[in-house]
Parts: structure tokens; sequence; C-alpha cells
């Protein structure tokens, strides 16, 4: 996300959105550790969605949607 972000020539911390798609609801905890040390106070408005299965078998999917500077 950092790398997108870069190339578009804005950062992380200009994220606004965020949607996270989890095939287990379990391991919200574990995810939210990790959001929380990702972005910085005040986090972004984010969703959160129990899917039934991702491609490759992938167990969390974020979607972002960053502001432009």
């Amino acid at each position: 996300m950092s790398a997108i972000a870069l190339a578009a020539g804005t950062t992380r911390d200009r994220t606004v959105k965020t949607t996270v798609l989890l095939t287990d609801p379990g391991e919200f905890a574990a995810v939210n550790e990790v959001y929380g040390a990702f972005f910085n106070a005040p986090y972004p408005a984010r969703a959160c969605y129990q899917v039934v299965a991702r491609p490759k078998s992938v167990w969390v999917e974020v979607k972002a949607v960053i502001a432009l500077n």
C-alpha cells in the first residue's frame, strides 16, 4: 500500500477509508493490531466484512482509498 501511494505521489498517511475482507472473523484482533501499528491516529474510516473465500487462499484483503496531495 505504501509503494502504491508513493507511486501516485502521496503517502499512506493520506488514507481516507479502508475495507478489510476476512475469511475468518476470529482473526479480527490480529488484523486490528497490525492496522493500529500501520496507520497513525486519527485512523482512517474502516469497514470489515467476512467473506467465504479469497483467491489463492488469502485470508485477508485490504482495499484503500487514499487522497492525492
